[in-house]
């Protein structure tokens, strides 16, 4: 059975929903809302970038680990196999690095729209850039290091290998 005191406040928690249901929500309760979805959304979309950029440098790693282990061992492998498996590795590899660019420079974008539209007003943030802008690096790098350049890097290793491998057919070293 329930008590007066419970139906008391029952009552009053029906009152308030009616009065809130009736002359719809206030402008503050409406910002607190769309803040809190934006702060959901940027919390969700950073950790998928995280995520994304954790799988690309693993798949990264393992593409450069196998090409260095044929450039290493490249005495015991005919150097036209070698030479072709290398070109492969590092054909994917580049090609999976414009993959990772366009995947990760899209959701780095849409955190920065979240960021600049909807949280640049939020006092938590605003404190939170303030803290990291005083600690902030080179080139003004000041909340995050940019996700999207970590491809071109690698992009630029990739032909850097390719390079050393074609020079290496072409003018083969003599094996110590």
């Amino acid at each position: 059975m329930s008590s007066p005191q419970d139906h008391e406040a029952a009552s009053s928690e029906i009152s308030i929903m009616t009065d809130l249901s009736s002359t719809g929500p206030n402008e503050t309760t409406a910002q607190s809302w769309t803040t809190r979805r934006a702060w959901e959304l940027y919390d969700y979309a950073d950790d998928l970038l995280a995520q994304r950029m954790n799988y690309g440098m693993v798949a990264q790693a393992m593409l450069l680990l196998s090409f260095v282990t044929l450039f290493v061992f490249q005495k015991d492998i005919p150097t036209r196999y070698c030479f072709i498996a290398e070109m492969v590795l590092g054909i994917a590899g580049i090609f999976y690095s414009v993959f990772q660019f366009v995947r990760t420079y899209s959701l780095s974008k849409r955190l920065d729209f979240l960021r600049l539209t909807y949280l640049k007003d939020d006092p938590l943030w605003v404190e939170y850039s303030r803290v990291s802008d005083k600690s902030a690096l080179i080139l003004n790098m000041n909340y995050r290091p940019r996700q999207y350049t970590i491809p071109y890097l690698f992009i630029f290793v990739w032909l850097a290998l390719l390079i050393v491998a074609a020079v290496r057919v072409y003018w083969p070293m003599p094996l110590g």
